[in-house]
């Protein structure tokens, strides 16, 4: 099981849309919740049944956090509230700061206790570096089914945004028939987890903005037309296939889509997902496909349509370049200057167990290595663990870790006592620690090499 680490970094290392745009006023922590505080009076359970922001998102106090620093985290006694995760707003604009709050504190919301209702649908995190993101055909009939999906929420009336989600869903069940069972489940539990987040965001600025016309909120807001703001946030559907490096963002913009359409389909969805945590993309295909529908039928028509044989060859060329992009990372990092180190695990007989790891800076190349570049934790029970805060790269088929540090500050200690790491040596081991400024390793057994290629340490060996 992944520690609970990793569902604080799904939001601890994520911007609202992916990509922060700078603000043209760093506005301080205390006056964007203000803004917060004004937008959730006016909005009520608007945005969620039993969902308040202000519940959830807090100035913090620490001393390094400085003025612009806003925590996310369930309520405390304390005086002192704890954060689950904490953001430096300078680099929000003024509605992506305000969505970002609500994205957040909605997030904790999913996780609250006290929260009525069933568990919040999630995704497996640990499938984000195996989603086959490289795959033209899978690519090339989600890029149609999003620009379907745009093509719904803007239909002039409830008949036509009808037939439009139709057609959506009749494609994502061809495209979803050809997948594995467990990437299906892993897009309806992001679309559940971050698509209703990045809509509670929306929504907000949504609220915000009638608060502001309606006289019941004072936010400095330079555009107050609600359609050009839904225009330009999911103007990306229509190139989902290319937004960000990493395939998990495209499930914001989808599942927060197909939220705002549930919206105008069927009243009270919401009450179906806190309930029963009903997926997303079920409430559609129940509120817009009928028994007699031939999907089969439908998506074909639709791939004429939009022309999927062009968008199928745009998508392998694409394909080529991330392919290409994944090998160049993987040079980068086993090629870079420093003290390479290599932790051998092959002895015991698999891989270590995760227990944090970043999802979105998580790169699979091919089906034997990933590579981090962010963060690792891994360990095997009473045998080792292993802490990397650099890039480090799992030879899955090698059964080891390879990373590099920088040269200076490197200590490796084996049985109580440091080893002199300039100096060639194989020994045997009880215990061996290794401390650098982004890498700790421990382990109880094994044997320690030393030479011009850097350090291995052969775990149980």
């Amino acid at each position: 099981m992944i520690h609970k680490l990793v569902v604080c970094l799904l939001c601890f290392t994520l911007s609202l849309n992916g990509l922060a745009q700078q603000a043209a006023t760093e506005r301080k922590a205390v006056e964007l919740l203000d803004y917060a505080s004004q937008v959730a009076a006016a909005a009520g359970d608007e945005i969620w049944p039993g969902f308040d922001a202000r519940q959830y998102s807090f100035v913090m106090t620490d001393a390094d956090a400085g003025e612009y620093t806003i925590g996310f985290g369930g309520q405390s006694k304390e005086s002192a509230r704890k954060a689950m995760m904490s953001f430096d707003m300078r680099s929000y604009g003024l509605e992506d700061g305000i969505a970002l709050i609500f994205h957040e504190a909605f997030h904790v919301f999913e996780r609250d206790a006290a929260r009525r209702g069933a568990k919040w649908r999630v995704e497996n995190s640990m499938l984000v570096s195996q989603y086959p993101e490289t795959s033209a055909r899978n690519n090339a009939l989600f890029n149609i089914e999003s620009q379907i999906l745009h093509s719904a929420m803007h239909s002039a009336d409830k008949a036509a945004a009808k037939r439009k989600a139709r057609e959506f869903i009749a494609v994502r069940k061809m495209r979803q028939g050809e997948l594995d069972s467990q990437f299906v489940e892993f897009e309806k539990g992001l679309e559940s987890n971050e698509g209703l987040a990045e809509y509670a965001g929306v929504k907000a600025v949504f609220a915000a903005i009638e608060a502001v016309v309606k006289k019941r909120a004072v936010i400095p807001f330079k555009n107050l037309d609600k359609n050009n703001y839904i225009a330009n946030r999911f103007e990306r559907l229509r190139r989902i296939t290319r937004v960000g490096r990493n395939s998990r963002l495209r499930f914001y913009d989808t599942g927060a889509a197909q939220a705002l359409l549930l919206d105008r389909l069927t009243p009270g969805w919401k009450k179906r997902v806190q309930a029963t945590a009903a997926a997303i993309q079920d409430l559609v295909e129940e509120a817009s496909v009928d028994s007699g529908d031939a999907l089969k039928q439908i998506a074909e028509s639709a791939l004429r349509q939009y022309g999927y044989e062009d968008v199928l060859k745009s998508e392998e060329e694409i394909a080529e370049r991330k392919l290409a992009e994944r090998r160049a990372l993987l040079d980068s990092v086993l090629n870079s200057r420093g003290r390479r180190y290599v932790i051998d695990v092959s002895a015991r007989g698999r891989m270590g167990d995760l227990t944090s790891f970043d999802p979105m800076n998580v790169t699979m190349v091919g089906d034997e290595k990933r590579v981090h570049t962010r963060m690792l934790s891994v360990a095997q029970a009473g045998s080792y663990k292993a802490t990397f805060e650099q890039p480090v790269v799992e030879d899955i088929a090698g059964k080891r870790y390879v990373t590099i540090s920088k040269p200076d500050q490197n200590e490796v200690v084996v049985d109580g006592s440091p080893l002199n790491i300039a100096a060639p040596v194989e020994r045997s081991f009880q215990t061996i620690r290794i401390v650098t400024p982004g890498f700790k390793f421990e382990a109880s057994s094994g044997v320690v090499v030393i030479n011009e290629q850097g350090v291995t340490v052969r775990v149980g060996s």
